[in-house]
């Protein structure tokens, strides 16, 4: 029989098959999470990684590694649960995020039955959070109700908090809309992202830390685009995300965090 590093932890009566292609019994939920680090779906967004070149399509993420092979992130259930990993990307607090992948079944529970997370976010001062991805009017239909209450429940037995998230929540504007025109210029190399970052706080500190786009005109607008998406994404730069990237669009220094990559 083939042999894994989870078996030791292993019930008598928990089937050794549930160790393989990523399913596992939700008492192992834990385990699961942790696995999710080595498995092809992990995925470290822009801010805790260095040396890779990025894009986003509608219903995958890839990463372009330095050899030019490609590391595919797909967002296998749609448009929605990939507008919220975009929105991982610019979250300083998120460490890095798995993208569904495992499987959790609960035989002895007919409600939870099985059940694969859509996303597991690996935060940076907190502990590990599963994430189901809705539709509002979905979500709030009685079996969904039902099913995520079962799901909540049965994760908070083994210390796993579990949350959903609607499209009301996810496709906030002008957030999202920002979000992804920021993300389309992180497609460059680190090098050049670090230097435009650098010229970026460097005019913000001669502004006594906070300007506008309109404030940061001396500075070439691509770079300064460059620049105000990699501070964001780096935790360097915050904004509110209240008004369209614009002239008029916020940022200033995090005071709070220090330096990541730049």
């Amino acid at each position: 029989m083939p042999t894994s590093p989870q078996q030791g932890a292993l019930a008598p009566d928990i089937p050794p098959e549930a160790l393989f292609g990523g399913v596992y019994p939700v008492d192992l939920v834990e385990l699961a999470i942790e696995y999710a680090k080595s498995g092809s779906q992990f995925r470290i967004p822009r801010s805790r990684q260095g040396g890779f070149w990025k894009t986003v399509f509608p219903s995958l993420k890839v990463r372009y590694a330095e050899d030019n092979t490609r590391d595919f992130v797909k967002v296998l259930e749609g448009r929605l649960e990939a507008d919220y990993c975009l929105i991982q990307e610019f979250d300083p607090e998120v460490e890095a995020y798995a993208v569904q992948a495992f499987k959790l079944v609960d035989w002895q529970n007919p409600t939870l039955t099985s059940f694969i997370p859509d996303i597991v976010k690996f935060r940076r001062f907190a502990p590990p959070v599963i994430i189901d991805c809705k539709p509002e009017s979905i979500a709030n239909a009685k079996i969904h109700r039902q099913r995520h209450d079962a799901i909540r429940n049965g994760l908070a037995e083994h210390g796993v908090a579990f949350e959903v998230a609607t499209d009301t929540t996810i496709r906030q504007q002008p957030r999202l809309d920002t979000y992804k025109y920021l993300y389309s210029h992180l497609a460059h190399n680190p090098t050049q992202l670090n230097k435009d970052t650098g010229s970026v706080l460097a005019a913000l500190k001669e502004l006594e830390g906070a300007a506008t786009v309109r404030e940061l005109r001396s500075i070439d607008n691509f770079a300064l685009r460059r620049g105000i998406a990699h501070g964001l994404a780096t935790g360097l730069l915050r904004s509110d995300f209240e008004d369209d990237y614009g002239p008029d669009f916020f940022i200033e220094l995090n005071q709070t965090e220090a330096p990541n990559g730049c």
